[in-house]
């Protein structure tokens, strides 16, 4: 053989022993190494082995970045399935920020978790405890202390991350507290329960798809469902595209919380809320768990746009209604929602539309609005309403124009204290159009109104009131008449006015200028109207006659609380009046009234074409012509007086005018000088008349020198006529006398 072919095969025989060598060894090395996992995992399912790893790690965890963390049982499979038991993070108080009870998830990587990553694919977290707080003069909260820690520690990457792909969590309890802020507590979530997706932990930020989440808020209100995406920074708190819903509301929208760590100190008065409503159904029940002024039992179907912190927040494009159809279209400012001390409770709204009633208005707004609501509203009926409200728990200012089943009104006013009726303060106006007035002030005799009205005073009751008016009234009916074109200004304190009137009715063209004060226990009157045209017949003040003008200058000076206690004067110039018989001027008529010192009363009327004369004595005007009509009765034995009061009498002597007659009586015709004198006493009816009259014409019946005297106590005789002469139809009779004694 030769020698290279020799060496070639000597060279295969050692190639071949090399790689049969190495084969042994690699067979050895496999399975060597499948023991050594078979006993790393045989290990690995011993729990003192698993729990000394889990407190390893945790330690070296604790020691590299000054965190609290243990863990009291760890399960591991090979495949990276991870069982924990008594999961605990203390913060830097040594309080609890984290502890679950149980924990079942699988590492997707345990390459990364010494990078600070922790990548797990399905979590199971039960009896979760998670307790984000801000200490006492702190400006952190104590999670991103926690974060900081695995952020900044001693390598200081800044690295830290946790995801979750699907995490499952069952009786878990979540709390947002801050020591700094003026409520400690801000959230506090008991019995949560649910499914979250996509986890992330980066930093101190948070995000995760809530695709499922029950919960039990500290006010008692359980939330059934929630879902939405959530994501949390150090400034910011979104939930988008949330969805929630309780035994008995259901919202859906999205949420943003913007902040800094000052905010966070006063939470309800500085973290302002982003709050897109798309559309919610919301109970009165529950909304009252957090803010108990509302009626029970209430629905409010909704959508709005609320933008700023809880204690001053804007529901812009509101749109509201109730279960009972009522309707609120506006934007909304609420304030001090939730202040305990301080200026309380305010509203400024601009009302493109409110539509309801009173019962339900009430029902609708928090009872400290509610409450405030006066009674006379549900007299208005149905109700539409546009414009502007400012208001308080003590004040209104609104300049708003409302639409009711009593008419239209439009009102720019300023009140102060408008829940105390005796005490509030106004100022501004109010329009009216065709407004049944007659309906809120109970008065039949008053009807619809049209006008405008400036008013600066004080108080709403009629007993309190005490009001300036300038008031324009284009129409206003009263006892069925629509009076027109009447300007009023003065001053009103109910029974109290002092001021000017002016109508321009063509049914009544006056002026008033003066004071009538029934507020005293005396009643003042001091007052000059000028009336230059007056048809009462229209007016429907005089009724028994279809035509009834009156014309005249009044003065009126008294003071009297009645008729029987009035002492004063009243004067009347160009005094005119004209009915359906004729047309009658006087040219002046005074009368007097007045008491002496033993309350004896003197009335003397003083025209020369009426009448002229006196009455003097104690009397009840209510009850002269029973005192007359008991002295003429006891000249008959079969009469039977009225009853009176004790004490009455009087003394009288008139000239009476024939202007006054033809008025009174129009077929009757009495000359000048005409004479009627004589008392009467109301205790034993004594009545003594005189009458003397040159000529009297009685529907053409003439007579002349007409003499009667009447005396009841008179020995001789009770009642005397005599007549110079008579002319009665067909027949004359002259020197005519009568006597009458009654036995």
């Amino acid at each position: 053989m030769p020698l290279r072919d020799k060496n070639i095969l000597e060279n295969k025989v050692k190639t071949n022993s090399g790689f049969k060598k190495f084969k042994k060894i690699l067979l050895r090395t496999i399975m060597w190494l499948v023991v050594f996992l078979l006993f790393l995992a045989i290990s690995l399912q011993i729990p003192f082995v698993q729990t000394w790893i889990a407190q390893y790690a945790t330690d070296k965890l604790n020691e590299s970045f000054g965190t609290h963390i243990s863990i009291d049982k760890v399960g591991i499979t090979v495949f990276g399935g991870v069982k924990m038991k008594g999961v605990l993070i203390l913060d830097h108080h040594n309080d609890t920020l984290v502890s679950v009870e149980t924990v079942r998830t699988n590492l997707l990587s345990f390459r990364n978790i010494g990078k600070n990553k922790f990548q797990f694919g399905k979590l199971n977290a039960h009896a979760l405890n998670f307790h984000m707080k801000t200490y006492k003069g702190e400006n952190s909260s104590n999670f991103d202390v926690f974060v900081r820690a695995l952020d900044n520690g001693k390598p200081g990457d800044g690295s830290f991350r946790l995801t979750a792909d699907d995490i499952y969590v069952a009786g878990g309890h979540f709390r947002l507290t801050n020591e700094n802020a003026v409520t400690h507590r801000v959230l506090d979530f008991k019995k949560l329960s649910g499914q979250v997706q996509n986890f992330l932990i980066k930093g101190p930020e948070i995000t995760a798809d809530i695709r499922k989440l029950s919960l039990l808020d500290h006010r008692g209100l359980f939330v059934e469902n929630l879902t939405a995406g959530f994501s949390y920074t150090r400034t910011h708190i979104t939930l988008n595209k949330a969805e929630l819903k309780t035994s008995e509301s259901e919202l859906m929208g999205d949420i943003s919380l913007a902040y800094t760590k000052e905010h966070m100190k006063d939470f309800i008065n500085l973290v302002p809320f982003d709050f897109d409503v798309t559309r919610a159904t919301v109970s009165s029940n529950e909304l009252n768990l957090f803010y108990p002024e509302f009626g029970k039992n209430q629905k409010y179907y909704l959508s709005t746009h609320l933008t700023g912190p809880l204690n001053n927040f804007v529901l812009h494009d509101l749109k509201l209604l109730d279960d009972k159809h009522s309707e609120i279209i506006g934007t909304v400012n609420f304030q001090h929602l939730f202040d305990k001390k301080g200026p309380g409770f305010y509203m400024d709204a601009n009302f493109s539309r409110v539509t309801s009633q009173y019962a339900n208005l009430r029902g609708i707004m928090p009872r400290i609005l509610g409450k405030s609501l006066p009674e006379v509203l549900e007299r208005f009926g149905k109700i539409d309403l546009v414009g502007h409200v400012v208001l308080t728990k003590e004040d209104l200012k609104t300049k708003m124009y409302v639409m009711s089943q009593l008419g239209e009104a439009r009102a720019d006013l300023d009140i102060k204290g408008y829940n105390l009726p005796d005490d509030a303060v106004y100022t501004g106006s109010i329009d009216l159009e065709g407004f049944n007035l007659g309906a809120i002030t109970d008065a039949k005799n008053v009807g619809v109104a049209t006008l405008h009205a400036d008013v600066d005073g004080k108080g709403f009751r009629k007993e309190s009131l005490n009001t300036v008016v300038k008031s324009s009234v284009s129409g206003f009916v009263y006892n069925g008449y629509n009076y027109k074109d009447v300007t009023v200004d003065g001053r009103f304190r109910w029974p109290y006015f002092k001021g000017r009137l002016n109508s321009n009715d063509p049914n009544l063209r006056m002026s008033f200028d003066g004071l009538v004060d029934m507020s005293q226990r005396t009643n003042n009157y001091d007052f000059h109207a000028q009336v230059d045209y007056a048809d009462l017949a229209l007016l429907k003040i005089m009724k028994k006659d279809s035509i009834s003008i009156f014309k005249g200058d009044l003065l009126f000076e008294a003071s009297g609380n009645n008729i029987n206690d009035i002492a004063g004067t009243l004067q009347i110039s160009r005094l005119s009046y004209q009915n359906s018989r004729d047309s009658y001027f006087f040219e002046d008529f005074f009368v007097s009234s007045s008491f002496d010192a033993n309350n004896e009363r003197t009335i003397s009327i003083n025209s020369q074409d009426i009448i002229e004369g006196r009455v003097t004595g104690k009397f009840d005007v209510n009850e002269v012509s029973k005192i007359f009509q008991n002295g003429l009765g006891s000249l008959y034995t079969n009469y039977t007086p009225f009853k009176i009061k004790k004490g009455q009498y009087l003394d009288y002597d008139f000239t009476i005018y024939n202007k006054i007659i033809d008025i009174l009586f129009p077929d009757i015709v009495v000359s000048k000088d005409t004479r009627l004198h004589g008392k009467v006493q109301g205790d034993n009816n004594e009545f003594v008349l005189a009458f003397n009259s040159p000529n009297i014409d009685a529907a053409g019946n003439i007579f002349n020198n007409v003499k009667i005297d009447v005396n009841n106590k008179n020995p001789l005789y009770n009642t005397y006529i005599s007549v110079d002469s008579m002319r009665v139809k067909n027949y004359k009779v002259s020197d005519f006398s009568l006597l009458n004694i009654t036995q």
